[in-house]
């Protein structure tokens, strides 16, 4: 850290003869570099005191890219075994994937679900403190060995708020671009929920709602909900977000492949949930509208085509749907489908 403060230290001896101090400091105009900051820190500000029992800080700001945060609070045993409660605010920052690949890993895998880019406002109150954990295992019951110290790790507590304005994410089990998000997200008892967040996908505009662990949890249950106010066009970018990110291509986007679709779909609601034992599940209803299929099964081409499709885990259920062919002859069919049901990892 470079800086230009005023600084005052006080030294003290009481009876029982333990040297005591306090370091009061004000910051006018500081510069903060570290490896787990993208950028840097510019025009540092603040007030700080400093004493064997704690860190007291007060009334700080800094500029950290296009953004400004403000941090106040406390640090516990600064020294011996930290621990955080602090205040945090945040204008104008901008999350990005170098901003994110310089966070905590359970914040980066947590980051890496939505992949969000864009602006973004924070008030948050954490706290953190390091506690003991064992580092090794035995028939089920956690043991320190003989003159091994057990490994420190994190408790945290994050609650809060985010205000999104006009973030870009890409829901890993749906990876179609969703822009221009605008809404709040509240954070609380470890969990990150939303109610009508508004968006783009593609031309149209996308109501979103959120129910997820703030940290990757298998055991935590999880919920995505999306509607489309239009039509969004079929192209192979739509068939692809079928399949999760990273994962094998599913039996719905091979069952949609073989129907070889163009035209347009309107999403009347899409949902995808996790529950408590890490089964997923997904939910969509989806009207076709002015299509063109060919099924692989039945290689005859038609046109204009409408109708409705409902998914309810591995049952597809085409409703109603009607076509024509080249000879303009009109063709309808309903029926269902079942999907080979993904493994489920242990």
């Amino acid at each position: 850290m470079q800086c230009t403060a005023d600084a005052s230290l006080s030294l003290f001896r009481p009876t029982n003869g333990q040297l005591n101090y306090v370091v009061k400091s004000t910051v006018h105009d500081g510069r903060v570099t570290h490896n787990r900051l993208p950028v840097p820190l510019e025009n540092v500000r603040g007030r700080v005191e400093l004493t064997p029992q704690r860190l007291l800080i007060q009334a700080s700001q800094a500029a950290i890219g296009s953004g400004t945060i403000k941090l106040s609070g406390q640090v516990l045993s600064p020294f011996q075994s930290p621990a955080f409660d602090v205040h945090l605010a945040a204008l104008g920052l901008n999350l990005d994937p170098s901003l994110a690949e310089k966070f905590p890993e359970k914040l980066r895998l947590a980051y890496a679900k939505l992949r969000p880019v864009g602006g973004i406002d924070a008030d948050l109150h954490v706290k953190a403190s390091k506690i003991a954990q064992p580092i090794a295992e035995s028939s089920g019951l956690t043991s320190t060995p003989l003159g091994q110290s057990p490994l420190p790790s994190w408790h945290t507590e994050i609650d809060g708020a985010l205000n999104c304005k006009g973030i870009d994410v890409e829901y890993e089990n749906f990876p179609y671009p969703i822009t221009q998000l605008v809404g709040l997200i509240s954070i609380g008892n470890g969990r990150l929920v939303a109610e009508n967040l508004g968006g783009r996908l593609g031309d149209h505009r996308i109501r979103c709602d959120l129910d997820l662990p703030l940290f990757p949890n298998p055991q935590a249950p999880k919920r995505v909900a999306l509607s489309v106010d239009g039509p969004v066009a079929i192209d192979d970018r739509l068939v692809h977000a079928l399949t999760p990110r990273g994962k094998p291509t599913t039996g719905l986007e091979s069952f949609v492949r073989s129907l070889h679709p163009r035209g347009s779909v309107q999403l009347s609601q899409a949902i995808f949930e996790t529950d408590n034992f890490g089964n997923k599940h997904k939910s969509l209803d989806i009207a076709v509208t002015d299509g063109h299929l060919r099924y692989d099964a039945f290689p005859y081409p038609l046109y204009n085509v409408t109708g409705t499709i409902q998914v309810r885990d591995e049952l597809v259920n085409l409703d109603s749907f009607r076509g024509t062919n080249a000879g303009a002859a009109v063709i309808t069919c309903s029926g269902t489908h079942r999907l080979p049901r993904p493994i489920q990892p242990d």
